[in-house]
């Protein structure tokens, strides 16, 4: 990665943690390079949004029908982050790790 592309990439990274940090206020999320060196952001247990889990790793056994969670994200928190070119990955049951996408 060229050195202008690596700044542009930080400088989306501490956008869209400072947009999560506002838009979902009972939810932690910590700079991604804290993690690896290609994660934007990281968060996971302990967070909430609208009263439920944000992060909820067996989602698919108590919401089978994603209406509060996709792949184990809240449903807002999950169109938030892809509306903006962004996924999350499990790394654990309680880590979710934010990448931007290609």
């Amino acid at each position: 990665m060229k050195l202008q592309e690596l700044m542009e990439t930080e400088d989306e990274d501490a956008k869209i943690l400072q947009e999560l940090q506002a838009a979902f206020p009972d939810a932690w999320f910590k700079p991604g390079d804290e993690w690896s060196q290609n994660a934007a952001v990281w968060s996971g247990e302990g967070s909430y949004v609208d009263g439920n889990q944000a992060f909820n790793y067996n989602s698919w056994e108590s919401d089978p029908q994603e209406k509060i969670w996709k792949m184990g994200i809240h449903n807002k928190l999950f169109d938030f982050v892809e509306d903006r070119g962004y996924y999350w990955e499990a790394n654990d049951p309680g880590t979710y790790i934010l990448y931007k996408s290609n």
